[in-house]
Parts: structure tokens; C-alpha cells; sequence
């Protein structure tokens, strides 16, 4: 509680993508994410890749604008709202403008990981009061830049973020362990009854 608190719009921009329309969607090429795409990226899952914009067209909007980057941030401000994914490569992709809100240009003494988990753990609690739409709800830009993060010591967040990141990849591990040796009496019991 006695942590001093900062606006997210304060210590980053706060955006989204520019518009690209269905007809710049091709079979093949750049990566274009939705909410979908984060989703499953945030949860570690493989993409089920649906949609891509072409390298001509990519390269088109990298020449005059930025595009993503590694330890940026997106965050889902439709649908399924609220769902944060660190980018942790630098492989190219785009994403859909107003789908996704973007974090970028974080300060160097704020972790986009810390950024994220405060985010996670503060959005639920204040979810309502960020929300606004008449026709639908989604998160806004303005509503993302007012929310409000601890603003602590660097090697205080960096500390915080890798326990946490240690006990994720205990659970990770542990997940696998099981996976794999149910695979495994499964393979038995199927002999067993085969026999």
C-alpha cells in the first residue's frame, strides 16, 4: 500500500495498430494477430494462424510507422478483454487495430513483465471502471493509459518477476511430468487389455 503509483500513459505509449483492411488479408506471409493469437501466445499454445497481410505490405507500413517488438506489450480490448502478452521475439508480425491495444516505448527502469504482471493482477479488481462502449465493451486507449502500476526500484520488479517466472516454470514442468507419464500407464493399461 505504501508503493507510489504511476499512470501506465505516464511511463509508455499507450496505442494500437494502423488499419489494415480485409482486403490486405493474403493465404500466406506476415502473421496478422487478433485476440485469438494473443490468447493462445499468452498461454503458451501454438497458433492456429488464420490470417496474414503480405511482406510488401508489412514493409510498407514498417518504413512509415513502428511495428512491434520484442518487450512490447499487447493487451486485448475486445472480446475477451484484458488478456496481456509480452512479445518476447523479434520475429515480424502486425496486428488488428482496435482488437489489440500496444504498450511500446516502456521506460528502462519499468519490466514489461512487471508492467504485465500488474496488469493481470489489478485489471480484474478495476475492470468495470476501465470498460467503456455503448454498443459493446472494450478497453480504450484513454482508459489504458490512466491505469495505474507500482512504481518501484528496477532490481525490486526484476526480483518479483523472476520468482514469479521460477514457480511458472515449476508448474510448466510439473504439467509435462504428468502429461507424460499418463501417456505412459495409458501405453500399460492398453497392453494389459490387449493381451
Amino acid at each position: 500500500p505504501s508503493w507510489e503509483m504511476v499512470e501506465l500513459g505516464n511511463i509508455a505509449d499507450v496505442t494500437s495498430s494502423k488499419r489494415i483492411f480485409q482486403s490486405d488479408y493474403v493465404s500466406d506471409g506476415v502473421p496478422f494477430y487478433r485476440t485469438k493469437e494473443v490468447s493462445e501466445l499468452e498461454r503458451n499454445k501454438d497458433i492456429s494462424l488464420e490470417l496474414f497481410i503480405s511482406l510488401k505490405k508489412y514493409e510498407e507500413i514498417k518504413n512509415r510507422f513502428p511495428v512491434p517488438t520484442k518487450g512490447e506489450i499487447l493487451i486485448s480490448a475486445v472480446g475477451t478483454i484484458g488478456v496481456s502478452y509480452v512479445i518476447n521475439d523479434n520475429n515480424p508480425f502486425y496486428f488488428k487495430d482496435g482488437n489489440l491495444l500496444w504498450v511500446r516505448n516502456i521506460q528502462k527502469d519499468f519490466n514489461p513483465y512487471f508492467i504485465k504482471f500488474c496488469f493481470d493482477e489489478i485489471f480484474s479488481k478495476v475492470k468495470n471502471q476501465l470498460i467503456a462502449g455503448s454498443a459493446y465493451n472494450a478497453l480504450t486507449i484513454i482508459n489504458l493509459k490512466k491505469f495505474k502500476i507500482p512504481k518501484i526500484h528496477k532490481q525490486e520488479q526484476d526480483l518479483i518477476i523472476k520468482k514469479i517466472l521460477d514457480e511458472k516454470n515449476f508448474i510448466i514442468k510439473n504439467e509435462t511430468f504428468i502429461k507424460n507419464y499418463e501417456q505412459k500407464i495409458n501405453k500399460v493399461i492398453d497392453k494389459i487389455w490387449s493381451k
